[in-house]
């Protein structure tokens, strides 16, 4: 039961990376002159799925760390990194859905959206670091 979360999260770090291309290409193309094709509709389901696969793998994470301690937040960093990934994925998903539901130049928006994402993107590197730490400690002999 425990393996569900780690396994769950991994799959979901690799599609956000996919995703984070995406974005990038949309980035490079509006601000740095390269040539590309965004492909809009793909960024906007996958971003979906990527944003409800890392809430679903929280909410097993936390379940796992009920079922094991009985309490949240015993996990130290990990529990507090997973908490801003959450805060950073759910801006990530409203800010994804105005930029998608009202197509309008916006000077500030698409770089809040990008940068949270990429930050969340980031720190859940780090929760995969981390979180191998608690597997090894906790979980294996």
């Amino acid at each position: 039961m425990y393996w569900i979360h780690p396994l769950w999260q991994s799959s979901t770090i690799i599609l956000a990376l996919y995703v984070l291309h995406l974005g990038w290409i949309r980035f490079a193309a509006s601000h740095l002159g390269r040539a590309g094709l965004f492909p809009w509709k793909r960024h906007v389901a996958l971003g979906k799925a990527v944003v409800f696969m890392w809430l679903y793998g929280a909410a097993v994470g936390a379940a796992a760390a009920w079922v094991k301690w009985r309490s949240f937040g015993t996990t130290g960093a990990h529990f507090l990194v997973a908490g801003g990934i959450v805060t950073l994925v759910s801006f990530g998903y409203g800010s994804g859905w105005l930029l998608d539901a009202h197509k309008k130049n916006r000077p500030l928006l698409p770089y809040l959206h990008g940068g949270a994402n990429l930050l969340a993107v980031l720190l859940s590197l780090f929760s995969a670091f981390s979180g191998s730490r608690i597997l090894a400690k906790y979980f294996l002999l």
